[in-house]
């Protein structure tokens, strides 16, 4: 693959012109974090399969699996296995996670019934049958079908609906509906009446919905679209005669869903329907969009071989630029990027004509150094000696924090105790997953940090973490590599997010300060500070949107 393929690949040309921006870049993918890359490979497997492709979703389902089972994905892709089941093609561990799933109901189901534990051999998962499967996935078909959006059933979603619609309008135009729509609870009367209900309370909410794909709508509307799919197919199913012509056929439905395909809730939403797979497995949405299945398999292709290089080669690092430049990339990022400035125009604010400040002096820092009783990093003394800290750069859809000036940075007090108390979430794992195992409960706590950017600890910051604490870190990873009862899978994992967070072993090893940048109350951590500052700039740099890392449904660009 030479240079231009590595950038653009071929699939940029084939980008209609009114979306040109929009192509697939295999080197974005070798350089995508492992949280951007799986989260990518979900949306591509799910939208494949509800395109018909069961053969490239399962591969791609498998590739992540098998490079990474705590990859944090499973209830996003969970709505596959429906697909699975149907056609019996089962991904590398797919199969394995719905016997996890029967054998943790059946201790959830003894521990409410008698108080006891199961044996060893009610905890075999190779003891699960094909039957309790089943029934596990047709559970979950339930689970899911009786979360859609209908009139009057008692949840957020539904009131949100019902105020968006009494407010536009000024009166009650939602019908309680005391029975769940699913197949047996309704009478086919009933059903129809329902699909009419929904129908209606979408239209007065969004009443240009049906006619402007493009036109504003809550994400409700993608469950209550799904749900009335759901209904007309089981209407079909069961032979119902003399259905009312207000009543949309399945076809009709599909083709207004085909239009949000955007919307990767509306993805999801459809792939939750264990009716809707009967259609979609034919390949009904390639039908009603008109694609072209030679270019989707060429596509397919394309991705396939991007990502299973991925995940065999590892995170190719980007390439190593001084803070100056780097400087240089963020400020030019921050106030030419059109995304930027319409942020500012959004809220209000004036386009500063620089992010960068007047730098620090050698006295500044060695005051602060004093001050604050610590050496501090030398990229961030490399930093500090070019600006003073610097507006919130931009970070291709965000602004990030601003960085203080070094007057303002202070260590992390017991006033905000609950943060040092908090696991200290280096590297970058799927930590819910992770927490599955007993070993990883006992993890470094953060217990102090410097406070460097925004003018709030705890939500939308940038702290460096010291020697002290990245010391505890390398500590507890060595232990639990070492230990030899831990799941080979775990260690996996680990190992995976070691290599994904600092580039190689060696610059785990040699880790010294860290980075941590907690945005809406999420952390992401960086090896160094000036990583942070290269991932920022790297993300806030305008390439075009790609559509398989920004997770557009690329249908509508080939």
């Amino acid at each position: 693959m030479d240079q231009q393929q590595l950038e653009h690949g071929s699939f940029a040309s084939t980008a209609s012109n009114e979306n040109a921006s929009v192509s697939f870049s295999p080197m974005r993918i070798f350089q995508a974090p492992n949280d951007k890359l799986y989260s990518s490979v979900q949306v591509l497997a799910l939208t494949f399969a509800v395109l018909g492709y069961v053969d490239v979703a399962a591969r791609l389902v498998s590739a992540m699996n098998t490079y990474d089972y705590n990859h944090g994905q499973d209830a996003a892709l969970r709505p596959l296995r429906f697909f699975w089941s149907m056609v019996d093609v089962w991904p590398a561990g797919e199969k394995e996670r719905v016997k996890k799933a029967v054998v943790d109901g059946r201790k959830r189901r003894a521990k409410a019934d008698s108080g006891e534990d199961l044996t060893d051999q009610d905890l075999d998962v190779a003891q699960v049958s094909e039957e309790e499967i089943k029934a596990e996935v047709e559970a979950l078909a339930q689970c899911y079908q009786s979360g859609f959006f209908w009139p009057g059933y008692p949840r957020c979603s539904i009131t949100n609906m019902q105020y968006m619609v009494r407010h536009r309008n000024g009166k009650e135009q939602v019908k309680e509906v005391d029975k769940s729509p699913r197949a047996g609870e309704l009478s086919q009367s009933e059903m129809q009446d329902l699909i009419k209900e929904i129908s209606a309370c979408i239209d007065e909410a969004y009443p240009e919905f049906s006619k402007t794909p493009a036109a504003f709508v809550d994400l409700y509307t993608d469950s209550a679209l799904v749900n009335m799919l759901d209904m007309r197919l089981i209407l079909d199913e069961e032979g119902a005669v003399d259905i009312d012509e207000s009543v949309p056929s399945a076809r009709e439905l599909l083709g207004i869903i085909s239009k949000r395909l955007d919307s990767k809730v509306q993805i999801v939403e459809l792939a939750k329907s264990q009716w809707a797979w009967s259609l979609l497995r034919q390949g009904a949405l390639v039908d009603i969009l008109g694609l072209d299945r030679s270019k989707i398999e060429a596509f397919a292709k394309e991705v396939e071989e991007a990502i299973h290089e991925r995940f065999k080669s590892g995170r190719l690092s980007l390439e190593d630029l001084s803070v100056e430049k780097i400087l240089h990339q963020l400020n030019h990022n921050t106030i030419v990027d059109p995304r930027s400035v319409s942020r500012y125009v959004e809220t209000g604010d004036d386009l500063p004509e620089t992010i960068l400040r007047a730098p620090a002096s050698e006295k500044d820092i060695s005051d602060a150094e004093q001050r604050l009783d610590v050496s501090l990093p030398e990229d961030y003394k490399a930093f500090l000696r070019l600006t003073n800290g610097i507006e919130g750069p931009f970070g291709g859809i965000l602004h990030a924090p601003p960085l203080h000036t070094l007057d303002s940075i202070q260590w992390i007090s017991d006033d905000w105790k609950f943060y040092l108390e908090e696991n200290l979430e280096i590297p970058n794992m799927e930590w819910a997953c992770m927490y599955k195992y007993d070993e990883f409960h006992e993890w470094p706590k953060v217990e102090e940090a410097l406070w460097i950017g925004d003018d709030h600890p705890g939500t939308d910051s940038v702290w460096l973490i010291p020697p002290s604490r990245t010391t505890a870190i390398k500590d507890r990873v060595r232990q639990l590599l070492a230990k030899e009862d831990l799941a080979q899978e775990a260690k996996s994992s680990l190992e995976k997010a070691v290599l994904d967070f600092a580039g190689s072993w060696e610059h785990f090893w040699g880790m010294e300060w860290a980075c941590m940048a907690i945005v809406v109350f999420e952390a992401k951590s960086y090896v160094n500070f000036k990583a942070y500052l290269r991932g920022l700039a790297e993300d806030g740099e305008a390439k075009g949107e790609d559509i398989v890392l920004k997770r557009k449904f690329f249908g509508y660009h080939i």
